[in-house]
Order: structure tokens, then sequence, then C-alpha cells
């Protein structure tokens, strides 16, 4: 399980504390006598800032999904989490409660602070071979993909989804760009936020390699399937096309009637690394919450359930039912079989969902029928599969959509779609739960969608705060 880290972004630890704290760096520490020698200098140095997949790179947010309409629980679980998780759970007004800590927001800071050091670093070493040269384009690709996407994650959390010419001015994230701690920071708009993100991931994309050995590291695939991940999220449909269909060829889909659905073993996927699951693109799990955890605090959406048809095979490998309940829990994760963090990271069959749904938003309803039908082909028995059939681009997107919550279950993706899709009256939808025969509401639009920024980044910064 990963180590909690609560750290603020004016307070975070100097580059020193940073690496003694974490074990991936044991490495580079030993090899260095006094502090002079621990500021990193060289590309091995700055390598073993960006492989730091134990305590900072490599997680993204929990709390959406935990907020979302894919797991239930009770009163009586509730109980006993943290104030994070139970007031994710019941949309509650008072979200802190006191508290001033919230992990899905320094987290994902601490990556752009090692991902701001890394290159700065990067900047002052001179190189005078090729392979260096490359070595050094690799690692500022990395970098950047890695400040990229955690800026991504914090805006998908802590801002409104951005859609472009629509909601340009509204706030979005402090966007740090330096490993200076006493940097001053302002929260510019969504468009700037995007802007951002997008401009790191389209240099990353030029910089890094073909092949990782790694799938904890990113490669150029890894930088098209967040493109098109962010371009759906703002709606921009031909954009999210073009970088899913340059990524999809470099992946390969698993066919789930291979996979041996007798075993006893909690999750039946093979292990995600170093490079064991082909269909993943780059390996990353949400914050190791303990609601919902695999299989023993949240139970999945009944209803959500009852979708999958004879034959699919993900009722079987996706869940399974409690010994005398009924519950149904998830076990379905791409995550790596030693751990129960649920995989969040960025595969093929996403990035065929993205693609089946821009065919279909943009006239092409038939091709994206042809591509669901070869998703779904490999999710079915031998011989059970019915092909889906086209009947206009607007039945195509309800069916794509329908897919993407069944495949991507538990994926860190549904707050967010339901952000995006709540703009439209054919697919927005109001969210409820009953506890103790209180109804909870969501509604479409509410502010309640987008989480509060911690108070003391608001005290310290003078951020402007989200309505609650």
């Amino acid at each position: 399980m990963k180590r909690k880290i609560y750290i603020s972004v004016a307070s975070m630890l100097v580059l020193l504390q940073a690496l003694m704290c974490c074990s991936c760096a044991e490495e580079f520490l030993e090899t260095r006598k006094d502090k002079s020698q621990m500021v990193p200098r060289t590309l091995d140095d700055v390598q073993l800032l960006l492989d730091n997949n134990v305590q900072v790179f490599g997680t993204t947010a929990g709390l959406p999904t935990i907020a979302s309409d894919e797991f239930f629980t009770d009163r009586g679980v509730l109980s006993t989490l943290a104030v994070n998780e139970r007031n994710s759970y019941t949309w509650a007004q008072d979200f802190y409660e006191g508290t001033i800590s919230n992990l899905d927001w320094s987290l994902p800071y601490l990556q752009v602070f090692y991902a701001n050091t890394a290159l700065e670093v990067l900047k002052e070493i001179r190189e005078t071979d090729g392979l260096s040269e490359l070595r050094k384009d690799h690692l500022e690709g990395t970098a950047l993909f890695h400040r990229s996407y955690a800026f991504f994650n914090l805006a998908q959390v802590f801002s409104e989804n951005y859609l472009p010419s629509v909601n340009d001015g509204d706030p979005g994230i402090p966007l740090k760009l330096t490993g200076n701690i006493h940097e001053p920071l302002s929260r510019p708009d969504l468009k700037a936020t995007y802007e951002r993100i997008v401009s790191d991931l389209v240099l990353a994309e030029q910089l890094l390699p073909e092949e990782v050995e790694n799938l904890s590291r990113p490669s150029k695939v890894s930088a098209r399937a967040l493109l098109a991940r962010v371009y759906l999220s703002m709606s921009d449909y031909p954009r999210a096309l073009g970088c899913a269909e340059r990524a999809i060829p470099q992946l390969s889909l698993l066919d789930y009637s291979q996979i041996d659905t007798t075993s006893p073993t909690r999750n039946l996927f093979p292990a995600a690394l170093p490079k064991g699951n082909p269909e993943i693109a780059y390996y990353s799990v949400a914050t190791n919450y303990r609601f919902p955890t695999l299989g023993l605090t949240g139970t999945v959406d009944t209803s959500l359930y009852g979708e999958y048809e004879k034959g699919d095979l993900r009722r079987v490998i996706y869940f399974r039912k409690l010994d005398n309940s009924s519950r149904v829990v998830f076990r379905g994760s791409y995550s790596s079989i030693h751990t129960n963090a649920f995989f969040s990271g960025l595969a093929l069959d996403e990035l065929l969902l993205i693609k089946a749904e821009c065919l279909a938003r943009t006239g092409s309803g038939e091709r994206a029928i042809e591509v669901l039908n070869s998703l779904r082909r490999t999710r079915f028995a031998k011989g059970d599969y019915r092909e889906l059939t086209w009947a206009g681009d607007g039945d195509a997107v309800s069916k794509v959509l329908q897919e993407r919550r069944k495949q991507l279950l538990a994926r860190g993706l549904r707050l967010g779609d339901l952000k995006r899709l709540n703009r439209d009256d054919r697919y927005k939808r109001t969210l409820t739960r009953v506890l103790d025969g209180e109804r909870l509401v969501l509604e479409p639009g509410d502010p309640r969608y987008v989480f509060p920024i911690p108070a003391d980044e608001i005290e310290r910064h003078g951020f402007v705060q989200n309505d609650r």
C-alpha cells in the first residue's frame, strides 16, 4: 500500500528532504557523502527522480470514484471512513469538517514538484554525445508527461469541466512551473490551464521514446493516449479521434475468453508490470483509499451489473458475489495483483471507446459500431457474442456511452464523464443514494461535482474557492 503523504503546495520539502524520504532514491543517496553531493546533477540522478513510482508518480485521484455512481455502501461502513472519503460519498456541503488535507490535491503537486525539479536539472546538464542527448530528450519528455498528467487530474477534480469558448474564464488550477517552493502562486482560468496541459503533452510526445521497458514509464503512445483523454474531456472530438488513432496501432487487445475464470485469485488479469498486459499504454493506480477496496466495502451498482449480457465474460472476470450474500463486488482491475488499488492508467480499451464515441459524434456512427464490436468480441465467450447494429448516430453514441461505463468501471473516469455529459439533456443523469431512509441527491450541474481546494491553500495564496 502507498504511504499517504500530506503536503501543501507552498510547504513542499526541498529536494534533499524529498529524496531522503523516498525508497526509490536509496541508490542515489548511497553514492553521496555529503549535502553538496545530494543535489541531482546527472542524467542518472534525474532518472532516479522520475522513476519514483512508489511514493510519487503513478498515482491519480481516488475520491472521484467514491463520489460517482459505481459503488454503494451503508452508514455502518461510512462511519469507519476518513472525513474526505465519507464526505465524497455523501456529497457533503462541509467537505473538510475542519480538516485541511486532501491527498488528491497534495500528491499531484508533489508530482509536479518532482517533474519541475527534473526539468530544471536537465537544463543545466551539458552532454556532448548523441546517446546522452537522446536520453536527455527522453527524460525531458517523461517530466513533461508527469506534469501534464498531474495537472489534468487536478483539473478534473478541482475545476469545472472545460468546454472551449463556453467557460474559458472559469477558475482552473494553480500551474506551478518551477521547483522554487517559495514561488507565489495564482489560479489561472480554465483556458490557460488546458493550454498548459496540452502544450506539455504535445512536446512530450515529440521527446518520449517509442518503447519503454516498464509500463510505469511513459512513451509516445502514452502521450497520445493521454491527449485523447484530455481532448475527449473538452468535447474536441476531431482531435481526440486523431490522437486515439495514432495510439491504437501500438497496442493489442486481451482476449477475455483466454482468461482462466476458475482461478481462485482475486484478480484474474495478467500482472500489469513490467509489461504483462498488452492493452496498457501507461500504468497508474488511484489513491488507495479504504472505500472502495477490492471486494471489501464497496458494493457494485446492481443496475449496472444487470447490464452485462449473457455470455459477457466481464460478469465473471470483473465481479464476484460474496458468500451468503446478494452483494456483488468488483475484482476486475487492470492493476497489479500485488495491490488493492484500482488501475487508472491509459489502455487500449479506453482508446477504442474514445475512437468510437468521436466517430459517432462526428457523423460516422456505422464506423463507431464497427469499432465497438471489435472491442466487445474480445469480452465475450466464443460463440456467445451478438453483433451490435447501427440504428442512427444518436443510438451509436448511446451504445458507446453504455459500453464505456461497463468496460471502464473503477478507472476513475466516471465522475469526469458525468460532468461532461450533464451538459447534454440526452445523457445527463441525477445521482441518488439512500442511507437509512435518507435520500441524497446530486443533480446535473451541481457545484458539488467540483471538490473544494484545501482551506490552508486558500488562506496562504488567496485562491478563489470552489462553490459547494
